[in-house]
């Protein structure tokens, strides 16, 4: 667990003006310590709005200053400063500094308003704030527990113990009354209670109230009774929680679950029991309390996670700005300027092998690290106070500049022509991108919203569509089976006419009259149907109506007897029909008996449904081969486009090649080019001195150098004559230095002349 918390330590200050310094709250009057978790060395000191050491500790030996020694304190376990009655002036900024590290903790004296309430009686705590600028939830917590989360959308989310016992209105909330109504009040519900808004980053005015609860009897008389209740109520509560767990358990089991009347009758109270439970459950098995419980736990996860990403956010545009800077001054020696990179780089480094070198707080085994590192150890790498505090203090504009640069170039990959733009209208624009970015979001969502809208409606069209086809498909079935069997019958009819067309009427044949009859009727009232909404009156062919083609039916004793004899008439119609098929298909079957054909005739169905089965066993295998078909393109256009990535990439390749060998080229180029030009500016500066120095001019030169020479030896021989003089007379004091004065002016002359002497000679 040390080793977590110097890991946190060494984020903590990567990730300053992201999470900021800590805070903690204490009403006026009332003791409160500010923790530091720190080693052996600790400074505790107020940093405004003054500035003053408070203490200082040494191998947990620790001193307060005479000026905060009444009231402060610091603890030996983990070196946090203690205050033991806090006033007014003890808030501000303090700042604990231990082994390199600096921690500020901000401290908040609140002074609360007295109120004072009836026990099982209401109160109202009043809260005003301004709601109408972003102001989504507002949030009261009691001695820094939730008492309330209320949100615009009208969600109110009680804390535990205060169910259906605290409410606020969403018409206050829209005036800015966030006022708290506590009904039924409790004795637990005494003492401090905030008001914030806006995730707790605003203060509601008033901010802070005292409640007081008065009930009647003697407290401690009372206390000692709830004890007393409360061992004799243990056992007997427990069974009944695990009887509610059990309960629970067979809810959740059953949730989705319906009771059927065979359950009714076998387990009649059980089944009441399960229904009176069910209303207090959701459809998964969870009561309210255990749902609020699971969604207070899911929103701390949510924070978790949200508080991680910023931290490894920050951590990786670091890395970042690291890695250019030592891309970008790889090759130049390192400044007083980038002092900063190099403090950055060594507290990334040193917390990577931290976050490496953690042990698990539940394992009490002594676990070394790498190369018999540990935490402590490499912790001690960390740069100086001094670097660190500088580092801070530059951290948040550099980390601004990145990111301004980095945005200005996704701006321009996805726009070239903004590249030439100059910095003042890149700010500009930089200023505004929030804002650009929330309206795409807001337009996102909306198109979102719209397409689900579209989906739906989508849906329905085709659920509806659906149905009119299948509706269709009914009736077109219902049409082809009509349409079969009128056919068939005007088939037989047609047949009897064409067989006996020269032989007179008989009472048998008196069917086949009545059916042609029939169907004539029925074709001529086809023909003359008129749509059922149309209200004129039609008149038919020759001034006939269906109402009158009608009449021409046959007496009624015709049509039963007709319809008695119709059944037998079309099977033995269609049998001969199949037995035309099939000789047509099979001509050896002609000569065949009348038996031998009712025989084959009788076992027709099942050779159908024999190759119906065939039929659709051929068509199953297609499918499945059409299938196979398809899986195979898809595995030989995967393999097409893993052979054309190949192919580009040996593409890139060879252009990459090219182009360093193009480059190359380039510089090879550019390399004689400056050649020649070195060689040319040679060729000028000879030019240059030869027209600068002519005969006469050397001649001068020369006689010059000669000169300097002669002076140069007549003052070597002054010096050694000084330095053996000087040598004698070093017992003297006065004259001594007087010589040694004159020696340094004569040195000072050799080394003027000694340069003339070299200027002239080159």
């Amino acid at each position: 667990m040390k080793k977590v918390h110097t890991a946190m330590k060494i984020y903590w200050i990567l990730a300053l003006f992201i999470t900021g310094a800590s805070s903690v709250s204490v009403v006026l009057n009332h003791p409160t310590s500010l923790p530091c978790s720190c080693g052996e060395k600790v400074v505790w000191s107020k940093t405004f709005p003054i500035k003053a050491t408070v203490a200082e500790c040494q191998k947990k030996e620790c001193v307060v200053t005479e000026r905060f020694k009444e009231r402060f304190a610091v603890t030996h376990e983990k070196n946090s400063l203690f205050l033991k009655s806090a006033k007014y002036n003890d808030q501000g900024q303090y700042e604990c500094s231990c082994d390199g590290f600096i921690k500020q903790v901000k401290l908040e004296v609140v002074v609360p308003i007295n109120v004072t309430a009836a026990e099982l009686g209401n109160v109202t705590l009043p809260c005003y704030a301004d709601t109408q600028s972003g102001v989504r939830d507002v949030t009261w917590l009691h001695n820094e527990q939730n008492a309330l989360h209320f949100t615009e959308n009208g969600a109110t989310n009680p804390g535990d113990g205060y169910e259906d016992r605290v409410s606020l209105t969403d018409d206050g909330f829209r005036d800015g009354d966030v006022s708290l109504t506590i009904t039924g009040v409790q004795k637990r519900d005494a003492e401090l209670y905030r008001c914030f808004v806006q995730e707790e980053n605003i203060k509601g005015y008033p901010h802070a109230y005292m409640l007081h609860v008065n009930g009647g009897g003697d407290q401690t008389a009372d206390s000692d009774t709830e004890k007393r209740t409360h061992i004799g109520l243990i056992l007997p509560f427990s069974l009944i929680i695990c009887f509610l767990l059990i309960l629970l358990c067979l809810l959740a089991a059953f949730a989705r679950s319906r009771i059927s009347e065979e359950d009714l009758i076998q387990n009649p109270r059980f089944c009441k029991l399960l229904a009176t439970l069910s209303q207090h459950v959701d459809r998964t098995g969870l009561t309210q309390q255990l749902r609020r419980d699971r969604e207070k736990a899911e929103r701390e996860l949510h924070a978790q996670r949200l508080s991680w990403l910023r931290v490894e956010s920050v951590h990786r545009v670091l890395r970042e700005i690291v890695q250019e800077t030592r891309f970008s001054k790889a090759s130049s020696a390192l400044t007083a300027e980038d002092k900063f990179y190099s403090t950055l780089e060594q507290c990334l480094m040193v917390a990577q092998c931290v976050k490496q070198m953690e042990v698990s707080s539940d394992s009490s085994e002594d676990h070394s690290g790498v190369l018999g590192l540990t935490a402590e150890r490499v912790q001690r790498q960390m740069p100086p106070e001094q670097e660190l505090v500088e580092m801070k203090q530059r951290l948040s504009s550099e980390l601004l500049q990145h990111l301004k640069k980095k945005a200005v170039g996704i701006l321009t990959y996805y726009q070239p022509e903004r590249e030439n733009e100059s910095e003042g209208l890149r700010s500009v624009k930089l200023s505004k991108l929030p804002e650009l970015l929330d309206a795409e979001q807001k337009r996102a969502e909306s198109l979102t919203e719209k397409n689900r809208e579209n989906v739906t409606l989508l849906q329905r069209q085709t659920h509806t569509n659906l149905s009119a086809e299948r509706e269709l498909h009914a009736q077109r079935l219902s049409w082809l089976r009509v349409e079969s069997v009128h056919r068939v019958l005007r088939e037989i009819v047609q047949e009897t006419r064409f067989s006996k067309a020269s032989s007179a009427l008989t009472a048998e044949d008196k069917f086949y009259s009545t059916l042609e009859q029939c169907l004539m009727v029925a074709q001529c009232v086809k023909q003359m149907e008129v749509s059922s909404d149309s209200s004129e009156d039609h008149s038919g062919v020759l001034g006939l109506t269906a109402e009158r083609v009608q009449r021409q039916m046959p007496p009624e004793q015709e049509l039963v007897e007709m319809k008695q004899r119709l059944s037998s008439e079309l099977l033995q119609h269609l049998k001969k029909k199949a037995v035309g098929i099939l000789t047509y298909y099979q001509p050896e079957r002609e000569n065949e008996s009348e038996g031998l054909r009712s025989v084959k005739l009788s076992k027709l169905p099942e050779l159908l449904d024999a190759e119906q089965k065939r039929a659709e066993s051929l068509t199953e295998k297609n499918r499945e081969n059409v299938t196979l078909l398809q899986r195979q393109t898809h595995t030989n256009l995967s393999e097409l486009l893993k052979s054309m990535n190949i192919l580009q990439s040996l593409v890139l390749d060879l252009r990459l090649k090219a182009q360093k060998d193009l480059d190359r080229k380039k510089i090879e180029y550019f390399q004689a080019k400056c050649e020649i030009g070195l060689q040319k500016i040679r060729a000028e500066m000879l030019e240059v001195q030869l027209d600068t120095y002519t005969r006469d001019k050397i001649a001068a030169h020369k006689t010059i150098t000669e000169k300097l020479r002669a002076e140069l030896k007549s003052s070597e021989l002054d010096k050694q004559t000084l330095e053996s003089k000087l040598t004698s007379f070093q017992i003297y004091g006065e004259e001594f230095e007087a010589l040694a004065e004159e020696y340094s002016r004569l040195r000072r002359e050799i080394s003027t002349k000694s340069w003339a002497l070299k200027e002239f000679s080159t």
